[in-house]
């Protein structure tokens, strides 16, 4: 089922995950005193359409993985260990010399601390606003008794007579 929530989920989970590359690539290129010409920012773009491809391949940006919090931190962790592969390959495929290994260590650890935190504070958010502004709405649960059969009766009758009708 789609719900504006879950494709805000998903938004707000890949805008998080591109920022958390690009400031941790940017971070570790000002730590190591690169100068920002010399390391090719062709290159943080190629990271992030990295990420977008492992996490895609991984089902991180899916229904299925959304609808529970340990989904999401098995398929991050999933989807970063694909990222790394993946990012590794372009480096040596484009034998970027400028990149050290000081560098994509320090990278990995940065993107690998920053989607951990990203979760954890996201699911915080969420367990907030769920206590505090009652942002669920109740569901009622009819079982299957002669009032549920009623029930259900009165909305086929209605579907039929109203068949183009959203309610």
């Amino acid at each position: 089922m789609k719900t504006r929530y879950l494709f805000l989920i998903y938004f707000v989970m890949a805008v998080t995950d591109l920022a958390v590359i690009n400031l941790s690539f940017l971070l570790v290129v000002d730590l190591l005193g690169y100068d920002k010409t010399g390391v090719d920012m062709g290159s943080v773009m190629s990271a992030n359409y990295l990420w977008l491809l492992a996490a895609l391949l991984s089902g991180l940006y899916t229904s299925k993985s959304i609808h529970r919090l340990d989904n999401i931190y098995r398929l991050t962790v999933k989807s970063f260990i694909v990222f790394s592969v993946l990012f590794l390959s372009f480096v040596v495929l484009a034998k970027a010399h400028q990149f050290s290994f000081t560098l994509i260590f320090l990278f990995y650890l940065l993107v690998l601390v920053g989607l951990a935190l990203s979760r954890v504070l996201g699911a915080a958010f969420e367990r907030t606003l769920k206590k505090n502004f009652n942002i669920t709405r109740s569901v009622a649960v009819i079982g299957l008794n002669s009032m549920g059969l009623r029930l259900a009766g009165f909305f086929k009758i209605l579907i039929i007579t109203f068949p183009f009708r959203v309610f």
